[in-house]
């Protein structure tokens, strides 16, 4: 099956939204710098898409906030978890850089 324009128009929002609020909670807020508030946000998402197949099977009305809201939250965390790996690799090579230079000095 072959996406349509408006369904790749919204895939591309997704992640344009998503890695934009990565960034933003990850550089500007201390509590998505630790790793429980990528999981605070991952339970969020499964939350929201819980929420959203219960509404969905209560009422056989396909609601697309919670869907959509489910969605951003599962990929920020996913690109939010991609940052923090990186930036703990870089962390942990500026320890052993340092402790390299100084054994050796």
């Amino acid at each position: 099956m072959i996406p349509t324009e408006i369904e790749i128009v919204f895939i591309l929002f997704l992640i344009l939204a998503s890695a934009t609020m990565a960034a933003f909670l990850y550089l500007r807020t201390q509590f998505f710098k630790r790793f429980y508030g990528f999981l605070a946000l991952l339970a969020l998402g499964i939350f929201l898409s819980l929420l959203h197949n219960l509404i969905y099977g209560l009422t056989n009305f396909e609601e697309p906030i919670t869907f959509t809201l489910a969605l951003l939250a599962i990929g920020t965390f996913l690109v939010m978890l991609v940052i923090w790996l990186i930036a703990g690799a870089l962390k942990l090579a500026r320890r052993v850089s340092r402790s390299l230079s100084q054994g050796s000095g």
